[in-house]
């Protein structure tokens, strides 16, 4: 999975070739394409925004599951009776 500084890079690398391009190599097509690159940065950087929390919910879901394992594990392996 990639990771939220991925997203923002590879967005930012849209928006610096969307606003400059355009300036750089003197064409209509790179004029007008400005733009949607701009546009698709931003796209790109909310995506890996909302990857990001996505996945961390995830990871947190986890955490709790694995966590009460353990805990039901050791008090297994112990013996430990149920402690309602």
């Amino acid at each position: 999975e990639r990771t939220l500084l991925t997203y923002i890079r590879t967005g930012l690398y849209f928006l610096v070739a969307g606003s400059t391009l355009g300036h750089l190599v003197e064409s209509a097509f790179w004029n007008l394409m400005g733009t949607p690159l701009m546009a698709v940065s931003v796209v790109i950087i909310a995506f890996g925004f909302l990857r990001f929390y996505q996945i961390r919910k995830k990871i947190e879901a986890t955490k709790k599951q694995i966590g009460q394992a353990s805990i039901e594990f050791v008090r297994t392996v112990r013996g430990d009776e149920d402690d309602a």
